[in-house]
């Protein structure tokens, strides 16, 4: 289960989720779906191109869901969407997100993956 909480700063979306992700897979990418769906949503309504997460999550991450959370991101994020920054402040899920950012590469948005906000923050505004 996840708890999301998102904030406009500046001309960035800022979306911190937190919580337990599940141990079975099909609900651990269904519940990221449902988070990234929020996000994307939100990015619409409020007409911005840039995204930063900040992700306090807990337990492991399957493969099987970062590649059905990629897909599904794929089919999702509008053309407006240009940047997302992923700040992962759990060490042991940091390589599966790094092998997301490398599936993004040749998507329509470019994924940034980082330690610290303030890396992540950087990132955005260069681009």
């Amino acid at each position: 289960m996840y708890e999301l909480r998102m904030a406009i700063d500046g001309d960035v979306l800022r979306a911190e989720v937190e919580g337990q992700r599940s141990s079975n897979p099909a609900e651990m990418a269904a519940a990221s779906q449902s988070f990234w769906y929020d996000i994307v949503w939100e990015c619409r309504r409020l007409g911005l191109s840039r995204v930063l997460v900040v992700a306090r999550l807990s337990g492991w991450v399957s493969t099987a869901a970062v590649l059905s959370t990629h897909e599904y991101l794929q089919r999702i994020v509008p053309a407006s969407i240009e940047r997302i920054a992923y700040v992962d402040l759990n060490p042991e899920t940091v390589p599966y997100n790094r092998f997301a950012q490398e599936l993004s590469r040749s998507g329509a948005f470019e994924v940034g993956i980082f330690d610290t906000k303030a890396a992540a923050r950087s990132w955005l505004e260069r681009g």
